[in-house]
């Protein structure tokens, strides 16, 4: 794997890309809501107490660039993308259409974190920065209820890493159109699927995986249709929505990424309906601001245990309406 260069507008670091082998489509529960069980939240309560009392010791050993604190970016401090600056990324040679601009989405039914470093494991020496994943967040207080046992994917995100130490206090509530950057982020737990067990001490610091998170929080409890599939009531919940999305978008490219992991925003314990969801990404992703091939790698990681690719969960919702849908 590759170690992050310097360049400018680049966080140097030290930190080295080598994550142990992942199983990208392993499955557990979805990750966007999941109804814990009395006994497994006392279990995750005590697994976020150690978690908070490892990650000093972790971090101590790391250079200050490491572990850099979240930047909360509101919408005055992120411009409309000018295209002269797009990197004009192309599908491969051996895609159906060589050449065109972009790439195209893949939509996985998968962890964050999980496709996150199977996307890392396939860097080259062209990707000078880490996978930039979305964790949707609770607005109102930084991790969720993670210290509580809480399993949503913002919690499964900070059992498992030092997102919780960048989402500061000072940055809650979220105003409406907002996100905070976290520009190194350090997994040091296997997936709750493959056991939650700690990587360090066995990998030292300096070798554990990091990666960039970008917070953003969907709508919660938008009114919504009595149709099937329903959709928002109120055309500015939905209009709100793609605020959200562009704002994941230009923090993306304002901090160098080109490889996203994105998600069901808002589709879980928020119960924005997720038919509309899909389609404000496509027509967010559609816009002439976005186009043109900003990205090398646009991944979705959407898990539920709603019938797959064919099903009516979440999962099946967002391979339909936007597994190889070029952006």
């Amino acid at each position: 794997m590759n170690t992050p260069s310097s360049s400018k507008g680049y966080i140097q670091t030290t930190l080295s890309f080598s994550p142990l082998p992942r199983n990208a489509t392993t499955k557990s529960k979805p990750s966007d809501e999941v109804e814990s069980s009395p006994k497994r939240s006392n279990s995750l309560a005590q697994l976020a107490q150690e978690t908070k009392a490892v990650l000093p010791e972790i971090l101590s050993k790391l250079s200050p660039s490491v572990t850099a604190e979240g930047k909360l970016y509101v919408r005055k401090d992120v411009d409309f993308l000018n295209q002269k600056y797009c990197p004009n990324y192309t599908l491969p040679a051996n895609s159906p259409e060589p050449g065109r601009k972009g790439t195209r989405i893949t939509v996985l039914d998968a962890d964050s974190f999980d496709a996150t470093l199977d996307l890392e494991s396939r860097a080259d020496s062209a990707d000078k920065k880490p996978v930039a994943v979305l964790n949707m967040a609770n607005a109102r207080v930084g991790g969720g209820g993670w210290l509580s046992g809480a399993l949503a994917q913002e919690e499964a995100l900070c059992y498992r890493s030092s997102l919780s130490f960048t989402l500061k206090r000072r940055f809650y509530p979220l105003p409406d159109i907002s996100g905070i950057y976290s520009p190194t982020v350090v997994i040091i737990r296997d997936s709750l699927a493959a056991g939650h067990s700690l990587l360090y001490p066995t990998v030292a610091p300096q070798h554990l995986p990091v990666v960039s998170v970008i917070s953003v929080a969907a709508i919660r409890d938008p009114a919504t249709t009595d149709t099937t599939p329903p959709t928002y009531q109120n055309d500015a919940d939905r209009e709100l929505m793609k605020s959200k999305i562009r704002m994941i978008l230009r923090v993306s490219v304002l901090n160098g990424h080109r490889r996203l992991v994105l998600g069901a925003l808002g589709c879980g314990a928020f119960r924005n309906p997720p038919g509309e969801v899909v389609e404000c990404f496509r027509e967010v992703f559609g816009e002439r601001e976005f186009s043109g091939g900003w990205w090398k790698d646009v991944v979705f990681a959407v898990m539920d245990d709603g019938g797959g690719e064919r099903g009516d969960g979440n999962f099946g919702v967002f391979w339909r309406g936007l597994n190889g849908v070029v952006v």
